[in-house]
């Protein structure tokens, strides 16, 4: 080579030479520095990616939901069971559903408008609206809809809601309801499923009830049926949903969704042990204590519920007198109950009205020996004498009356306590116990009882309405302590049709107070609903919900799988 020839040495020659001219300390510290280089680099890295990624759900996963009970009527109109709300609130959907904090939002409807009297609202239905056989949702499926809720023959549930308002048809996208007084929460209503008309309109009144299509059900809802597995003996096991990809909202992210179903609460809790299911609802506060002492994720939210004993004083002439209705309440260990019957899941309550429609953020002191000492003294007034028996009696009579509830446990031990409780000043219970198909037929509708064990759910104003306005005393009204004050008649009418919030309020003063003095019931408590989740499952809301099947409004938000990406490419909200 000539000397005076430049030599071309490349990077990696340099490197390589200025490497191997190091010394082993040197090396030592070289080898540090990188180390030292590449964990900062990393760190850095990693407090980048911390900073801008995020994560978003995925589509796909499953899970089993585990229930109590058959379904028999997979159908908005006519379900009534837990069970069947259950699946008809994932399977159908309705022009408007409730958001995660209880308010209204369109469902198939792209928008509505509400005429300034508050007697018309008029909805546009979404074009991309489609039922699970791909057929379009049309203002003709929500006019037969409606028009079978509003059909007595068929007993809807949710007739009373509909029974005073006209549907009509504008368009094959428009539909416009017409009501004879203005009502509040007239949208509520609208969350109703919406029923294919192509699919029912041909059936008569008993072809209706059943149909099939009660079971094998079509909806627009966010899942559709896949797979209906019965057992030999032609019960049905579990039904199998997947997500439907056509839905007119935000679609599913969980692939599939089972639910199976166990005839009661122990082969329910114990398919849930064996992990047979993932997840469960409807069971006792007590399963509750032993499963949240095994270390399972329970979660627990106070529902829209008043039980408590309701009075008849036609049929049992005691009750007319307040003073005896108070004795009754004083004597009646309220807490004592949510703690046994309950297994504290749930609150001691003193008013008609749910905290979820009107909180009067009373604080209730209770002194049971100061209570008891009371209820003894009004008795004592009234004239009833403490014999040696340990019962009261007056001209002769006992102090007694009976009390009818049906035979799920929760109330049979709630009654058996208030028995024991009014034993203690002196009055004798006698506990009617019915099947609740008995009970409901032959005893409160044609208002058969003394008095009523019983509790009552009320979502909205409109049920306030049903339970206590004098016009709903006789079947098929649920007025039952067949109560008739006029000025509680007046409130009720106002706070159904007032869309003023501060007038609202104050009208539930008013309302809760003018009850509570007439003492035409003694309320007793609000159960907690009781959900035991997979942690897998993310997103679960259940906050604000009136009944246990509300849990699943808004299961299309549910997700389990999950990916991690820069925020900016991140495009779902």
């Amino acid at each position: 080579m000539d000397k005076n020839e430049e030599i071309y040495f490349s990077p990696k020659n340099k490197i390589n030479k200025a490497i191997h001219a190091f010394t082993y300390g040197q090396m030592i510290m070289f080898i540090i520095f990188l180390l030292g280089f590449f964990i900062s680099l990393f760190l850095i890295l990693d407090k980048i990616n911390e900073k801008y990624l995020v994560e978003r759900p995925l589509s796909g996963g499953k899970i089993e939901e585990g229930v109590i009970g058959s379904p028999r009527f997979i159908n908005p109109v006519l379900a009534s069971s837990s069970t069947d709300r259950d699946l008809a609130t994932v399977i159908f959907s309705g022009l408007m559903k409730k958001n995660v904090s209880g308010r209204m939002q369109t469902d198939l409807a792209e928008s509505y408008e509400a005429s300034a009297d508050g007697l018309t609202y008029t909805f546009t239905i979404k074009e991309s609206a489609v039922f699970h056989d791909n057929t379009k949702v049309t203002s003709d499926d929500i006019v037969y809809t409606i028009t079978q809720i509003q059909d007595g023959a068929l007993k809807s549930p949710y007739q009373p809601s509909w029974q005073s308002v006209s549907v009509i048809k504008i368009d094959e996208r428009t539909v416009q309801f017409r009501l004879s007084s203005p009502y509040s929460s007239f949208l509520e209503n609208t969350s109703v499923g919406i029923l294919p008309s192509h699919v029912w309109k041909d059936l008569g009144t008993d072809d209706f009830t059943f149909s099939d299509m009660n079971l094998y059900a079509i909806g627009s809802g966010p899942y559709k049926i896949s797979n209906i597995d019965k057992k030999k003996n032609g019960l049905i096991e579990s039904i199998s949903l997947k997500s439907f990809k056509d839905y007119a909202g935000p679609k599913a992210f969980i692939e599939k969704i089972t639910f199976v179903f166990y005839r009661n609460e122990e082969e329910l809790t114990k398919a849930f042990r064996r992990n047979k299911v993932d997840q469960i609802n409807a069971i006792s506060g007590e399963q509750a204590r032993a499963l949240s002492s095994e270390g399972e994720n329970i979660t627990n939210v106070n529902l829209s519920r008043v039980f408590g004993i309701f009075f008849n004083a036609n049929k049992q002439e005691i009750f007319r007198n307040k003073n005896i209705a108070r004795a009754i309440d004083l004597a009646i260990n309220k807490a004592e109950i949510v703690d046994l019957v309950l297994g504290g899941y749930g609150k001691v309550i003193d008013s008609p009205i749910p905290e979820n429609i009107y909180d009067s953020l009373k604080e209730s002191s209770y002194n049971r020996a100061e209570n008891l000492a009371e209820a003894k003294s009004i008795l004592d007034k009234e004239g009833w004498v403490l014999g040696t028996d340990g019962l009261r009696t007056k001209a002769g009579q006992t102090l007694k009356f009976s009390i009818s509830t049906g035979d799920a446990p929760e109330l049979q031990k709630a009654t058996n306590i208030i028995k024991d409780n009014l034993k203690e000043v002196g009055v004798l219970v006698e506990v009617k116990v019915f099947d609740i198909g008995n009970l409901n037929q032959s005893v409160i509708r044609p208002r058969e009882y003394e008095s009523l064990f019983f509790g009552q759910i009320i979502a909205s104003e409109s049920d306030l309405f049903a339970f206590w306005h004098s016009s709903q005393r006789n079947d098929p009204g649920l007025n039952i302590a067949s109560y008739t004050n006029s000025k509680v008649d007046g409130l009720l009418e106002r706070i159904i049709s007032s869309t003023n919030e501060s007038d609202k309020s104050n009208y539930f003063k008013e309302l809760e107070d003018e009850i509570k003095k007439d003492y035409p019931a003694v309320f007793i408590y609000s159960p907690d609903f009781i959900y035991l989740m997979d942690s897998k499952v993310q997103n679960i809301v259940i906050d604000k919900i009136t009944i246990p099947s509300e849990r699943l409004r808004h299961i299309n938000d549910w997700y389990i799988r999950t990916e991690k990406v820069w925020s900016f490419l991140n495009k779902q909200n």
